[in-house]
């Protein structure tokens, strides 16, 4: 679609097309506006209050994230294994970063709860994941886009995922605690020096901290840190280079990027808690791991509405910048369907990562289409209704405006409606009460009688949060890296409540040295709590929660 001439169209409420930032001797660091900063504000706020309700969701990640804290608290040197017992107690967690490390320390030097510690970094890496967009966009030239950028990204997704790398307007408040979303915000921050020092503007020490930061990426995250090493190489290389510069400077630049990505692995091996080389060679389960139905819709939901809106850049002003975005979500999203073609769990998970490059492609074409100006709209809608040069162009972006609002409306429904969001802070406003279950509560008195790191069989849903209070559980919700033999005890636990067989229940007990019985009578049929619920063996109730004694439940 071309540009129609000023003085017809929307053209004279865009802003002007930067210099190509490759001609730039030094390119400063500009402001990212008011907008930025508000909303950024209203984000970290909004996350702050809502983040230490994520214990609804029993489901949840955050869970793993707490109780790998928690065990780095009671030991910091040898933790064991935060989530399983018996044979696998011994075996270290991926889980053990930096970023868990680092919250163990704070805890350990000031006392403070590992929950609270969680809902503290949750507010820290919303900041950095704005500060990163802000970074990385500067890096571009277009620093002025950050705060539409910041909007774009929260809404525009066909229903929020739920899943890890989500920054989601809805699933922010219980996504931020995860180390996946400190490493994405790490990775924006790298690509964003990177561009700078490309073009010898800033710190050359900042040479020095580019690898180390990678580092803290991929030991947090090591797909996000793989989506950073896949960004370095577009960023040396792809098509935001003028071309007057020759084919040795940008085989230079894409050598350092191998290094920046060489030393992060070379740092990365050295890492004490757990072996990254191992993780690296390590071959799980794939069967698990791989998951086409998440693929899938990783692809054809989550992702669609972004990459078909990104097509409105291919209109875009600013042609230098969106082309290179637009190649780096192609990449990533190219890397997904090879993934699924090859049933790679990695691969299959950069799209919604990759994403990014699409948000911040919509964010500077509608910052160059006064996006957010009311006089653009004015002529926009005049536009319209008369026709002439520019209607078609002004229908587009108000389509975009549609495309965008669509996924960002539900995400508003929800956020006073879901226990797990602002519920418990609408509800007594709207005269009514909250009554979903305060899990930490629950489990917390339910699992008083069990002693740190002793085992509590039960279904891997109602387990779940279980080592979040000290236990430690037969078969994980989510599979722990490097512990083999997962599936088994995920299909041991499942059969203890399907069989008929009262030996073989006792077996499965003692065959995994449980020393606890945990079930959701919520979760169990009348025939199924007529069995199990033992009376004498009874040591507490929570809600729904029964805590049996094993040793008296057999007998």
């Amino acid at each position: 679609m071309g540009v129609p001439p000023t003085g017809h169209s929307i053209v004279d409420f865009r802003i002007q097309k930067s210099a190509s930032p490759d001609k730039l001797a030094v390119l400063p660091m500009k402001s990212p506006g008011t907008l930025f900063w508000l909303v950024t504000a209203l984000l970290c706020g909004y996350v702050a209050l809502c983040t230490g309700r994520r214990d609804s969701v029993r489901e949840a990640d955050a869970w793993e994230h707490h109780r790998s804290v928690l065990a780095l608290v009671q030991d910091l040197r040898q933790p064991g294994n935060p989530t399983l017992g018996g044979d696998a107690s011994a075996i270290p967690s991926i889980r053990y970063s930096p970023y868990t490390v680092a919250l163990a320390v704070l805890c350990r030097g000031t006392g403070m709860d590992p929950w609270d510690a969680l809902s503290l970094a949750a507010v820290l890496n919303t900041v950095l994941l704005c500060l990163g967009v802000w970074v990385l966009l500067a890096g571009l030239g277009r620093a002025d886009a950050s705060g539409i950028a910041l909007i774009v990204m929260v809404s525009l997704y066909g229903g929020a995922p739920g899943y890890a790398n989500s920054y989601a307007l809805a699933d922010l408040p219980w996504h931020q605690v995860n180390p996946s979303a400190f490493a994405f915000g790490i990775v924006l921050l790298v690509w964003g020096l990177f561009l700078r020092l490309r073009r010898g503007a800033g710190p050359k020490g900042l040479w020095i901290a580019l690898p180390l930061m990678l580092a803290l990426a991929l030991l947090d995250h090591p797909m996000t840190g793989f989506l950073g090493v896949m960004g370095l190489g577009l960023w040396a290389t792809a098509g935001l280079d003028d071309p007057e510069i020759t084919r040795q400077v940008r085989l230079r630049r894409l050598g350092w990027a191998a290094a920046v990505s060489g030393l992060a692995i070379f740092v990365c091996l050295a890492w004490p808690w757990y072996g990254f080389g191992r993780a690296l060679t390590y071959k799980p389960d794939n069967a698990y791991w791989f998951n086409p139905s998440i693929a899938r819709r990783m692809v054809t939901e989550w992702c669609a509405p972004a990459v078909l809106l990104s097509l409105w850049a291919l209109a875009a002003r600013d042609r230098a910048v969106t082309r290179v975005l637009l190649a780096g979500g192609a990449a990533c999203l190219g890397a997904g369907l090879v993934g699924m073609a090859a049933k790679s769990a990695t691969l299959a998970r950069i799209p919604l990562a990759g994403l990014i490059f699409f948000h911040l492609a919509v964010a500077v074409t509608a910052r160059d289409f006064g996006w957010l100006s009311r006089d653009a709209w004015k002529e926009r809608f005049r536009l319209m209704r008369t026709g002439g040069p520019g209607a078609a162009e002004a229908c587009l972006a108000a389509v975009a405006t549609l495309v965008l609002l669509y996924g960002l409306a539900p995400q508003l429904l929800a956020i006073p409606r879901e226990p797990h969001l602002a519920r418990a802070y609408v509800a007594p406003l709207m005269g009514r009460e909250d009554k979903q279950p305060r899990w930490r509560d629950v489990y917390r008195k339910a699992l008083a009688p069990v002693g740190p790191r002793e085992v509590v069989f039960g279904d891997p849903v109602t387990t779940w949060p279980a080592p979040s209070f000290g236990a430690r559980i037969v078969a994980p919700l989510h599979f722990e890296f490097f512990v083999p033999g997962q599936q088994r005890r995920y299909d041991d636990t499942l059969r203890f409540f399907t069989t008929p067989s009262e030996s073989e229940r006792t077996q499965l007990l003692q065959a995994h040295g449980a020393r606890w019985l945990l079930v959701d009578t919520a979760l169990l049929d009348p025939r199924q709590q007529s069995e199990l619920v033992r009376e004498p063996s009874v040591r507490s109730r929570a809600g729904t929660l029964v805590l049996m004694e094993a040793a008296a439940w057999g007998r």
